[in-house]
């Protein structure tokens, strides 16, 4: 809690088992559901889960709505497209002001959580455009031993647009380097003042 009446989450990563994982944000929501505001912390959320990210995004909506959609690489270009959708499930859905921070490192499912939230008219996105690798990855090992990654899926938001090689752009722009100086926190500070205004 900050200052008694604000909600606090930081989430490193979407990782871990599904049904746990609604678990306990089914319990944050109800531990939150009656302060005046919600601080989601995804700075440096590496991601991991889209349909971790999907469960903390359907208690943060009020009805049925297309999230994204996302096509994966064939070898005569993308396949079909998969609709994914949030959807208010069947426990208490946070209905008062939420800020969802991000830096450059906010990545993967965190990114799509972004653009679910970014959905959402009680939502406010403060930080740095998303580092765009929010795509699935599959990864491979080289004869002299390397390792890489790379994304084999198309991820599109709701409105058809691709942000591969720009990023999601936050509502309120805190460059990474400048979001935490020796003496504050400066996009924290920020939500703080949205939500009480």
């Amino acid at each position: 809690m900050i200052s008694g009446s604000i909600g606090y989450i930081f989430c490193a990563d979407f990782k871990g088992d599904l049904t746990a994982n609604n678990g306990i944000f089914r319990a944050i929501i109800e531990k939150f559901e009656n302060t005046k505001g919600l601080i989601i912390d995804l700075r440096i959320n590496d991601g991991w889960s889209a349909y971790n990210a999907q469960k903390l995004l359907n208690k943060l909506t009020q009805k049925r709505r297309l999230w994204h959609t996302t096509q994966n690489r064939t070898k005569n270009g993308l396949d079909s497209p998969y609709e994914w959708y949030i959807e208010p499930d069947n426990t208490p859905n946070y209905k008062n002001k939420v800020v969802v921070l991000t830096v450059r490192y906010t990545v993967s499912a965190g990114e799509r959580f972004v653009l679910g939230a970014k959905l959402l008219d009680h939502v406010t996105i403060v930080g740095d455009t998303m580092a765009i690798t929010q795509g699935s990855v599959m990864g491979r090992e080289m004869l002299n031993g390397w390792q890489y990654t790379f994304t084999f899926e198309e991820v599109l938001n709701a409105n058809g647009v691709n942000h591969a090689g720009v990023g999601i752009a936050p509502d309120y722009y805190i460059p990474t380097n400048e979001t935490i100086t020796s003496s504050s926190d400066q996009a924290l500070e920020r939500a703080i003042g949205i939500i009480t205004e």
